[in-house]
């Protein structure tokens, strides 16, 4: 499975819901991150699916490692 523009918009919302607006005006922690794979329905299963390569919430919590 690859990720899709549903599956994006899916996490973007709730990163916007945990962040109190548009996640990526704020700067996200890890306790945000967290949180938001805590409550993404694909949680435990990204790695598996291969969708965590076009997930935002990963992204941000790789840093400047990415």
């Amino acid at each position: 499975m690859k990720m899709t523009k549903e599956i994006r918009e899916q996490i973007e919302t709730i990163m916007n819901e945990v962040c109190g607006g548009a996640w990526y005006e704020s700067e996200m922690t890890e306790e945000m991150c967290e949180k938001v794979c805590e409550r993404c329905p694909y949680s435990g299963k990204c790695y598996e699916m291969g969708i965590m390569w076009g997930c935002s919430n990963w992204e941000e919590s790789m840093g400047e490692e990415l």
